[in-house]
């Protein structure tokens, strides 16, 4: 059978492990190519250090976290750390398309237009990464990519990371929410574990400054939700992410 493969498009280190680590794990451990574009190196995590030295720190955390989870590879875009909404559009997505050319998913995960905590460089990703799941199979677009040995390339299906209404109720989240009957639910039982040793040992410095609450994205459940955005038509079920 044909390789699978799914990419998340993220803007922080530990993103992927806090938001949606569980399903990316999962998803290594049934067999899919797994990979990751993080569009900043997270240099404002500790204003106690130098950017520089976050910015190190933290990229060989990612690389930590990626091994725990089955991330196979990780492009990091080093663009401002909570400065993504002022980024060049243009340039962005042109980086974002480049990735989707060379891993070549069916699958995008990405932050939907209310950021999930309405963070500014959520919702940025989440804009510039839209844009390029709907241009990168356009052979009119990025032509230059030819020489890179880049062939245009459209994934299947785009999700946005979100907050079930239930959960939200639950927890008192203060940020935007989702009706559960609108959302893909994935069980992530068995790969739970491995979530909370990414969030907690391998993004070590960040879980010191700030250990999952519901600010920070804690879901004390075994289970992550997704919004379906866009949807090839006889591409898969759109009701599983999976």
């Amino acid at each position: 059978m044909p390789v699978r493969r799914i990419t998340a498009v993220l803007a922080h280190p530990d993103d992927e492990s806090r938001i949606m680590g569980g399903t990316l794990a999962l998803a290594a451990r049934r067999g899919w190519r797994v990979t990751l574009y993080c569009a900043t190196a997270g240099e404002a995590g500790d204003p106690s250090m130098a950017a520089p030295a976050v910015a190190q720190l933290r990229e060989r955390e990612l690389g930590a976290a990626c091994r725990a989870l089955g991330i196979e590879q990780f492009r990091l875009g080093r663009l401002p750390d909570g400065g993504l909404a002022d980024a060049d559009v243009d340039a962005v997505v042109e980086d974002v398309v480049r990735h989707l050319r060379a891993v070549r998913p069916e699958v995008v995960v990405t932050f939907g237009p209310d950021g999930r905590s309405g963070h500014p460089d959520h919702i940025a990703i989440g804009r510039f990464t839209e844009i390029a799941f709907r241009v990168a199979g356009d052979p009119e677009r990025h032509p230059e990519h030819h020489r890179l040995g880049l062939a245009p390339w459209q994934p299947k299906r785009l999700y946005h990371t979100a907050v079930a209404r239930s959960v939200a109720e639950t927890l008192g989240w203060p940020h935007p929410s989702l009706p559960d009957e609108d959302l893909v639910r994935v069980d992530v039982g068995e790969t739970f574990d491995v979530k909370c040793r990414a969030v907690m040992e391998a993004h070590a410095s960040q879980w010191r400054l700030s250990p999952w609450n519901v600010t920070a994205g804690w879901e004390p459940r075994a289970v992550e939700h997704f919004r379906l955005a866009c949807f090839e038509p006889g591409q898969g079920r759109a009701d599983d992410l999976l």
